[in-house]
């Protein structure tokens, strides 16, 4: 549900930017503004960026197969991480470049017009609309009981933090080359240009590092938020026919899934006592030879099929309560 909803996103966002980019680099053509050009490559980068987020998406969606049994779930972040890159060395990485380049060698002239407002007040407005989208969603996933500084900590959707990300920057950076634009126009010092350039390029480089840590933990394993961890143990621990739980091992594999691993000591009597019922009359009335045999098979292969059913009764109950558990494997500790 929640990739499907940022998948929608992304797109407005690709949209978004599509347009906006155009506007700005004729608003650059026009003008000879260093900010105006950063905050066109901004809008490139976040292009680009937003089609490998796509690419990202439309992979995790792929069913799991014999190649990948565990599902294509980790695609979103590998994209997701690769976009930050992109952030980084074209939207962080040029961008401080080029305005520390006009810091070196000012403008001499910058015609500065209706269409560099025009273009910057209809960025501002789009990108907001991108991230009020955003937001929305957001605010409909988001738990009630869960305050919002700790739903933004947990939440595992690189797609829709980067999209939240970039066009918060992007709006931020529309703010900031306006600033350093009107005080150039003011001063007639282009220096004030070129720093907005910088400041833009360093808010990037923040958003960048963010996300590239963020998809890096969960590329490398990150585990199960401990109070799920603990809800399981609790569910499975609260079953009669568990008696303790052991080596338990999580790990998130796509934004929404998770795999869970646990050895569990089931307990023999539990199991004895579903059947006693059935089984006792035939093994007290026993008197031929070779009988016992040929009953302890079937009764064992009873208890097998009681024990797998018992197991399924579990996973189902496990994802009742957390519908993120896509992988769950329980063995028999001993």
């Amino acid at each position: 549900m929640a990739i499907q909803g940022s998948e929608a996103t992304v797109v407005r966002a690709l949209i978004g930017n599509g347009t906006i980019a155009a506007l700005k680099i004729a608003a650059w053509f026009v003008s000879g503004s260093g900010a105006m050009l950063s905050e066109a490559i901004h809008t490139l980068a976040d292009v680009g960026n937003q089609a490998l987020l796509l690419i990202g998406i439309r992979q995790a969606h792929r069913t799991p197969d014999e190649k990948h049994p565990f599902g294509y779930g980790q695609a979103a972040f590998f994209w997701a991480l690769v976009s930050a890159l992109g952030i980084f060395f074209l939207g962080c990485g040029v961008t401080v470049y080029h305005g520390i380049h006009s810091l070196s060698h000012p403008p001499e002239n910058l015609q500065v017009g209706w269409l560099t407002w025009v273009t910057l007040t209809v960025a501002f407005f789009i990108d907001g609309w991108v991230l009020w989208g955003a937001l929305v969603q957001v605010y409909r996933e988001r738990p009630d009981n869960m305050a919002w500084g700790e739903y933004f900590r947990r939440l595992k959707d690189p797609m829709l933090l980067a999209v939240l990300l970039e066009d918060f920057a992007a709006c931020a950076g529309v703010v900031f080359a306006m600033i350093g634009i009107v005080v150039t126009q003011v001063t007639g010092d282009a220096t004030y240009d070129a720093i907005a350039s910088i400041v833009i390029g360093l808010l990037l480089g923040f958003v960048a590092v963010f996300l590239v840590r963020l998809n890096q933990r969960f590329l490398i394993g990150q585990a199960v938020d401990p109070e799920i961890a603990e809800g399981i143990r609790e569910l499975l621990e609260a079953r009669p026919s568990i008696e303790s739980v052991h080596a338990v091992q999580s790990r998130w594999i796509g934004p929404a899934t998770f795999a869970y691993k646990a050895e569990v000591d089931f307990d023999g009597t539990w199991f004895a006592a579903q059947l006693e019922g059935e089984y006792k009359p035939e093994f007290t009335s026993i008197n031929e030879p070779g009988a016992m045999g040929m009953l302890m098979r079937v009764y064992t292969e009873h208890v097998a099929r009681l024990v797998a059913k018992e197991v399924d009764i579990v996973e189902d109950s496990i994802r009742d309560r957390f519908p993120s558990a896509g992988f769950i494997m329980l063995e028999p500790h001993g």
